[in-house]
């Protein structure tokens, strides 16, 4: 809680204080020392944190909120820059299902993510939870429309070193797509969250608060499985969503405490084909 706290007060210090100039933060875009890892070329089939920094950024957001679009917008900004600049940077949309109400029911909605939010809401001790939230590093939220405060948020959080590492390989499997995961330096309260994410979405939307739009997404998480108490290494497995192929998908893999919601590490990886393993011949062959 202490380290939140002082987290919290960093950012809101830097919001009303000081110049974006001096955090290394821009109007419309970050510094030469912010990037993202958010490749997508399918070369990459392992990714691992080392103990440096990085940010996760979870965006709580709906296509039934007509306060969302312009958060999503800016997801789609900050995914756009961290892609160009190569650092530790992975942005995840969850949409939630409590404003499905409204007359438009959104097809990547999901309870569970509702669910994750309100876990959120009790460790910032809100009474309520809210579209559009973003929350960086289980450190800090705010509304995710805000580009300027999701800036600084990502530069202190690249500025704080991860104190745990994890590593994962995702392949394409029977129906569906298996994630090998190994971590270290964990503690007994930490949980490992995998998420089956889609790279982008768009959405025309005919009923509810967005009507007439066309709605666009980037890193839509379709499906989260969460680890308690995990053991060093271990496997999960996904389905893949319906009309989707693996190459529209990636995984994002991280560590969070149970104690405080603090991310301490994370990872991606492209979903990537299983080598055909060789045969050796046999002796009629010979």
């Amino acid at each position: 809680m202490g380290q939140r706290m002082a987290f919290a007060a960093i950012l809101v210090a830097l919001a009303v204080t000081f110049c974006a100039a001096v955090y290394g933060v821009r109007q419309g875009g970050f510094s030469n020392g912010l990037a993202d890892p958010e490749n997508t070329s399918g070369q990459q089939q392992d990714q691992k944190t080392e103990k440096s920094g990085f940010a996760i950024l979870e965006l709580f957001t709906s296509e039934g909120c007509s306060s969302c679009p312009p958060a999503d917008r800016n997801l789609i900004r900050i995914a756009n820059l961290a892609k160009k600049n190569g650092k530790a940077i992975y942005t995840l949309s969850y949409h939630v299902d409590y404003w499905n109400y409204l007359g438009w029911k959104d097809p990547y909605s999901d309870r569970k993510f509702t669910d994750r939010q309100r876990q959120y809401a009790k460790q910032f001790r809100s009474e309520s939870i809210y579209t559009p939230q973003m929350v960086v590093n289980g450190r800090a939220e705010f509304n995710g429309g805000n580009q300027s405060l999701s800036d600084r948020a990502i530069k202190i959080a690249m500025d704080i070193q991860s104190t745990a590492k994890i590593s994962i390989q995702s392949t394409v499997a029977a129906k569906g797509v298996r994630v090998d995961w190994n971590i270290s330096d964990h503690k007994k309260n930490d949980v490992v969250h995998i998420a089956l994410v889609q790279n982008r979405g768009t959405q025309k939307v005919t009923r509810g608060e967005n009507a007439r739009r066309e709605l666009s997404h980037v890193n839509i998480v379709r499906d989260l499985k969460s680890i308690a108490k995990p053991d060093r290494k271990g496997q999960v497995r996904f389905s893949l969503p319906q009309g989707l192929k693996a190459d529209e998908l990636h995984v994002v893999a991280f560590i969070q405490s149970t104690d405080d919601q603090i991310i301490r590490a994370a990872a991606k990886s492209s979903i990537v084909k299983r080598q055909a393993s060789k045969t050796a011949p046999s002796s009629k062959n010979k």
